[in-house]
């Protein structure tokens, strides 16, 4: 809101509810429509089966001050808590908020899976996840693996580059257990200069278990300029 030379951010708080019952079973399924909505489903222990279909949404903007609170600008969007059945029925696509300095929070990945919320996450369907990650130049990914598992099942994870800066993996597994399985297509991009990978795996220095299985898997990164013969499908 802007007026007599001021500015005003306002901060807004997104809920969501759903019918009871909904999300207990594979054949009734959360169905989620906005970002709200899908963070409210995964993030809830009493509902295991969520379901996305063709959707755009722009993650909410949170205000940042550099100044006040230096090095805090990066935050995550939704931690996994449960078990989870996400079933991509359509392309689904989330970005974060866009801006040109410090003065918004950036969502270095959509979804994130730690131990401590026991993060047992199975993506399947005909469908895909997009996450259109910051234009800040961050460590972007779709998918954060930071403990608990993850499974990937015939379906499509990218990590966009649409804001045509920067970077984002696909999936980012530093510790935990990652199954890649029945064909799925895990993409990253990036716009110029270094290397990048679809599936980054481990970190130097991080002293903690990671398990990657791959059984029928494709890996690739998009690039908008430059050569890509330091991009890696896997890293």
């Amino acid at each position: 809101v802007s007026g007599g030379g001021q500015v005003v951010n306002v901060e807004v708080t997104y809920t969501a509810q759903f019918t009871k019952g909904v999300g207990a079973s594979a054949s009734s399924p959360v169905m989620c429509y906005t970002y709200s909505e899908f963070k409210y489903a995964m993030e809830n222990n009493d509902i295991r089966y969520v379901a996305l279909g063709n959707m755009e949404d722009v993650l909410p903007r949170i205000p940042h001050d550099e100044d006040k609170n230096p090095g805090t600008i990066e935050t995550s969007s939704i931690v996994v808590r449960g078990k989870k059945d996400l079933n991509l029925l359509g392309n689904a696509i989330f970005k974060c908020p866009l801006t040109n300095n410090y003065d918004v929070k950036q969502y270095v990945e959509l979804i994130k899976l730690t131990d401590a919320a026991n993060s047992d996450l199975y993506i399947h369907g005909e469908g895909s996840l997009t996450y259109q990650g910051s234009n800040m130049y961050f460590f972007n990914s779709a998918i954060t693996v930071n403990g608990g598992k993850l499974c990937v099942d015939g379906t499509t994870i990218r990590g966009s580059n649409g804001y045509h800066t920067g970077y984002c993996y696909g999936i980012n597994a530093l510790y935990g257990n990652v199954v890649i399985q029945g064909g799925a297509n895990i993409i990253g991009e990036v716009y110029s200069g270094d290397g990048v990978c679809a599936l980054s795996v481990g970190e130097e220095g991080l002293n903690k278990s990671l398990s990657v299985s791959i059984w029928d898997g494709k890996f690739y990164v998009d690039r908008d300029v430059e050569d890509g013969n330091h991009d890696h499908g896997i890293w």
